[in-house]
């Protein structure tokens, strides 16, 4: 076995809930994992700083003496945040996410501390969530093979990405993610107050909508089992988002064309009624197409997000280490 057989990046996939931080070598295996809340329970500090003492614990419990992967080398970070993130990897908005400093400056000084002078030659790399999980569809997943694609990721937001030739692509801005803001209505839906997509059919917006229901707070986790307990038709918000996002995606086909759509995040890779609504409206309104996309769910699952993340850091270093650079 050779030095680099035990080199590993450090993944980071940041969603609106939960954060999961994971060893990823250059094939794509997840060699191991943790999963965080996004924020600190008391919220005495910046989600970003949290993530900095997040990943700081990860890295020490996952290479401590006893630990399987004590002998696992980190030579890069990657990390994707559920905001918008320009060229040079500085986010450019706190919709989502609190912070002070900027993620790369947090995650090198982290880098510094927990690896020490190994950090010098660990490049920390920063993109949007949505692109991170386009990216490891891609390299690992349900892209691999299409010649155009838009993925879109459902979890606790809304948000997509569009990638053409193995390329994803950022927009001039690194803003060509917000799918969510698409603004929604419909004679045949109760939209109980909602004017956009996320609001609508995201996991944050499900939640929203339940409390309208029930007056009850839950987790989006729990939405899908918890709204089939609702009396009569009450459930009916969860196959009405379903068709919602059935009708975007058929707007999306008709504006771009592509080869495939492919369905990410917790939500969207999940079973139910939301996905059962929105198979079957995207296959009625596309039935007029001959050839229309296939709607397909994300090979690697929720997992797509962290591999991605993962991926732009192994590409910093095969970058630094490429002959002219």
């Amino acid at each position: 076995m050779t030095a680099a057989d035990h080199h590993v990046a450090l993944g980071i996939d940041v969603g609106g809930t939960k954060t999961l931080i994971g060893l990823v070598d250059a094939g794509g295996t997840v060699l191991a994992q943790r999963e965080w809340p996004t924020r600190d329970a008391e919220r005495s500090v910046s989600d970003v700083d949290h993530l900095g003492n997040m990943v700081e614990q990860s890295v020490h419990e996952l290479g401590q003496e006893g630990s399987p992967y004590a002998n696992l080398t980190i030579v890069a970070v990657g990390a994707g945040f559920p905001e918008y993130v320009d060229a040079a990897g500085q986010l450019t908005s706190s919709e989502v996410i609190s912070w002070q400093q900027q993620p790369a400056a947090v995650l090198t000084e982290v880098a510094e501390r927990a690896l020490g002078s190994a950090a010098a030659q660990v490049p920390v790399r920063v993109e949007s969530d949505v692109r991170a999980g386009a990216i490891g569809e891609v390299l690992f997943g349900a892209a691999r093979d299409a010649s155009s694609f838009v993925y879109v990721s459902l979890g606790t937001g809304l948000s997509s990405a569009i990638g053409v030739n193995g390329v994803v692509l950022p927009g001039h801005r690194g803003e060509a993610i917000a799918l969510g803001e698409w603004p929604v209505s419909g004679a045949d839906i109760d939209l109980l107050g909602a004017t956009n997509l996320e609001q609508y059919a995201s996991g944050a917006g499900l939640s929203a909508r339940f409390a309208l229901l029930t007056g009850e707070q839950v987790e989006t986790r729990e939405i899908a089992s918890r709204a089939l307990l609702l009396p009569g038709t009450e459930h009916d918000f969860l196959s009405d988002a379903g068709r919602v996002l059935a009708r975007a995606l058929d707007s999306i086909v008709s504006f771009i064309d592509p080869e495939r759509i492919i369905l990410g995040g917790g939500l969207g890779t999940a079973e139910g009624v939301l996905a059962d609504a929105l198979d079957a409206e995207y296959a009625a309104l596309l039935a007029r197409r001959p050839g229309s996309p296939a709607l397909v769910r994300a090979q690697n699952g929720p997992l797509s997000g962290l591999l991605g993340a993962a991926a732009t850091g192994w590409a910093a270093v095969q970058q630094k280490t490429t002959p002219g650079n």
